[in-house]
């Protein structure tokens, strides 16, 4: 018997239409996840959990986004173990606001300046500007760094993508060693860092002075 299923009308429940829905995507070989932008929800099939060993963050997912933290616990443990490894002494800021006010800037720089690195790896649009890298060496008194690769944030999610699914080439932390690579070093100029030196007291005297002024022309 033929039959025309251009003519064949199946109506499906909602609960009907779910099922089948989770059943296509477990049934699936790979790691199957929609994102509903009406309800803010990520829906994942189970390959999620068994590919990745852990559950990700489903509800308010847009919205979480930015508070969130973007690497898994355990893998900041190994992250921290390899820089160990390397005898690289390393210190994180972990009070990064999704929205960073001045106060948060200035504490995350309070924090570098006691920390006191040896070199600061610059990363972002900024570094596309040679002039501002070399002020911020001179500035801070100690050499500014750009990678190879500027787009710190994309390319960061990249390799680890790659490295959390084994991609040839991916099997471990020290294998991304072979896509990073330096770019150019600014060296501060130890007299215009002095120069800088006088004009932050200056400054500092001047921001308290005109705090008031500043908020009631930006109208807060």
């Amino acid at each position: 018997m033929n039959v025309d299923m251009t003519k064949t009308t199946c109506v499906l429940t909602p609960e009907q239409e779910q099922d089948i829905y989770c059943t296509m995507m477990d049934l699936s070989t790979d790691v199957v996840f929609e994102w509903n932008r009406e309800t803010d929800r990520l829906t994942c099939s189970s390959k999620w959990f068994s590919r990745f060993g852990y559950t990700p963050l489903c509800d308010n997912f847009f919205r979480s986004l930015s508070q969130a933290s973007h690497l898994h616990p355990d893998d900041l443990v190994l992250l921290q173990e390899q820089l160990d490894a390397m005898g690289i002494i390393h210190n994180t800021f972990h009070s990064v606001e999704p929205d960073p006010t001045l106060a948060c800037a200035m504490a995350g720089a309070a924090q570098m300046a006691t920390f006191q690195p040896d070199v600061i790896i610059a990363v972002g649009g900024g570094t596309q500007n040679p002039v501002w890298m070399q002020i911020i060496a001179d500035i801070l008194g100690t050499p500014v760094s750009t990678p190879a690769v500027t787009v710190g944030a994309c390319f960061g999610d990249a390799l680890m993508a790659a490295l959390a699914v084994k991609h040839p080439g991916f099997e471990s932390y020290s294998a991304l060693t072979n896509y990073i690579h330096g770019g150019k070093t600014y060296l501060p100029d130890a007299e215009k860092h002095q120069q800088y030196c006088r004009f932050q007291a200056i400054y500092d005297k001047l921001y308290l002075q005109t705090l008031d002024l500043m908020h009631m022309l930006s109208g807060n």
